[in-house]
């Protein structure tokens, strides 16, 4: 019988989740595509593991520029088995300390470019039996967080796509899951300018590593949303123990 070499497409892959899913899989013997909008953030692939990847530079927030690479992809590539929409910016701080423009593009990136991606990749997807969206929310999506507010509503429409996605797409043979870490130590956080007050007190427990390996989790078993941490495992549980308590917890993590 003839190998098969399973094939994963992540976005955002130059660093922090994306390069450790990126890596994972390579372990795992998948071909991985790589995509990123810092095309020499990809290097740590191209040096080392050029055999086993596709690498491009990807705009998400530019459909025709994702139609573009996916088209580059599948002259190479005849199917895909599972896209990782993990590309992904953020803006800590209070709704009007942040420049309009800095919303918007945390709206264009965060929703709208995976919203371009998963349409993109779903004609290669449902070529491949049991195929996966699997896309990289976050803790922020169960709640609104202060100082996460455009942030939080981006994941929170993540989720939404998910959930509706994951429904319609189920007769393709397509499944789709997001995964909620809380706060991961990776560039996004630790080169931040201003740390909000939820991240100072919680502090990043989690590494991509930690992420990459639920990531990979996805792909073997069909769930739809996947909290990542202890932390977020038992906030996700008071919450919906104690709804009535919700706000009071969430308004906690507002800056005096």
């Amino acid at each position: 019988m003839a190998f098969i070499q399973h094939k994963v497409f992540i976005t955002g892959a130059g660093s922090g989740i994306g390069k450790a899913c990126a890596l994972h899989f390579i372990n795992k013997g998948w071909f991985v595509a790589a995509t990123d909008i810092n095309l020499e953030s990809l290097s740590y692939l191209s040096n080392d593991y050029s055999s086993q990847c596709f690498i491009a530079k990807m705009d998400v927030t530019n459909p025709q520029h994702v139609k573009d690479v996916f088209d580059r992809y599948a002259l190479e590539q005849e199917n895909l088995d599972v896209l990782v929409n993990n590309a992904g910016v953020l803006q800590m701080g209070l709704f009007e300390n942040i420049r309009l423009e800095d919303h918007l593009k945390t709206i264009q990136v965060n929703f709208s470019g995976v919203t371009s991606c998963a349409y993109t990749a779903l004609s290669l997807l449902k070529q491949s039996a049991n195929s996966r969206i699997i896309n990289i929310s976050s803790s922020a999506a169960v709640h609104g967080m202060p100082e996460f507010s455009v942030y939080s509503a981006t994941k929170n429409a993540v989720s939404a796509l998910t959930e509706a996605l994951n429904i319609e797409l189920k007769k393709h043979g397509v499944y789709v899951c997001d995964i909620r870490p809380v706060f991961v130590d990776t560039p996004m956080l630790s080169d931040a300018d201003y740390k909000a007050k939820s991240l100072t007190r919680m502090g990043a427990s989690l590494s991509p590593d930690d992420v990459a390996e639920v990531v990979w989790q996805a792909t073997q078993t069909n769930k739809l949303h996947w909290n990542v941490g202890a932390v977020q495992k038992a906030l996700s549980f008071i919450l919906a123990a104690l709804p009535f308590a919700k706000h009071r917890i969430i308004a906690s993590f507002m800056p005096s």
